[in-house]
């Protein structure tokens, strides 16, 4: 989907769930369609801040 940098810059704005939800899908070019779209992220640990985003998307988006 992009390079690394790209997407790390898509968590250094804010925990808002439904940006970072369509930024992810405008990045890809793929619809993220609520509880239909499984979304992986891989090597996560490698941007603290998309890590710590996990506890929002827990909050705010557990679908």
């Amino acid at each position: 989907m992009g390079d690394s940098q790209e997407l790390v810059s898509i968590f250094e704005k804010d925990f808002d769930i439904e940006r970072i939800i369509t930024e992810l899908s405008i990045r890809s070019g793929e619809s993220i369609i609520k509880n239909e779209t499984f979304i992986i992220f891989d090597e996560i640990q490698a941007c603290e801040r998309a890590f710590l985003s996990l506890k929002y998307f827990f909050e705010k988006a557990p679908e």
